[in-house]
């Protein structure tokens, strides 16, 4: 848990960092729209105290009985929008998530006809399909510029997949690779579409974006 203080206005903010893995000087500043971008801007504006190092779910436990015996919502020198009520109830077994009801009744109602989808009118259309971004088209998209490609071709060269080598690889598992080939590849299982004027088969995605109304074959954009 800790606090960071503006060494002007003397305002501060109360915070916890609970990730796997997580240390004081790993770099993390804070979660705050507010404060964070103020301290990345300026940070020599600003000095953290480090107030309490333990468990995750012990320093949330510990963050909100502090938030809250500063009642530091209403504090006018306080950045913290709310005591921190509840937070603590997300962590370990007493994340509501472990409950398989709880867990069960939240996926169904973002499933099937509940999807949000689902609740668009018939007639609705999505303004983005046949859009481009002309500014990363063609030879506009950074990869394209040599020194980007550079950069790229040099983080790949010598780099050795040892999942993918020799008998690590799930290829040369017989049953595996026969699941995965010939009819029961990926591909196959595309729904496609064929192009009224040029009369190549395309996956429906591909067939939206380059072919259609969009066809090089079409009369007049040939």
């Amino acid at each position: 848990m800790y606090r960071w203080i503006n060494i002007h206005t003397k305002m501060w903010y109360i915070g916890s960092r609970t990730a796997k893995g997580c240390h004081p000087d790993d770099g993390y500043i804070c979660s705050s729209k507010i404060v964070l971008p103020m301290i990345s801007e300026n940070r020599n504006e600003w000095v953290r105290e480090v107030l309490v190092i333990s468990n995750p779910k012990y320093i949330l436990h510990l963050e909100t009985r502090l938030l809250q015996s500063l009642n530091a919502k209403d504090d006018i020198m306080s950045f913290n929008k709310h005591n921190g009520d509840g937070i603590f109830i997300s962590v370990g077994d007493d994340n509501p998530m472990r409950d398989p009801n709880i867990a069960k009744k939240l996926s169904d109602s973002v499933k099937g006809d509940n999807h949000w989808t689902k609740k668009k009118p018939a007639s609705y259309i999505n303004p983005q399909i046949g859009q481009k971004r002309p500014t990363i088209s063609g030879d506009k998209h950074p990869n394209k510029r040599p020194e980007n490609a550079a950069k790229i071709s040099k983080s790949h060269l010598g780099k050795r997949h040892l999942y993918a080598e020799g008998a690590n690889n799930v290829m040369n598992n017989p049953e595996i690779a026969a699941k995965i080939s010939g009819e029961h590849h990926w591909t196959k299982k595309i729904p496609k579409s064929i192009c009224e004027y040029c009369g190549i088969q395309i996956a429906k995605s591909n067939y939206t974006r380059w072919h259609g109304t969009n066809c090089k074959k079409k009369e007049g954009r040939v």
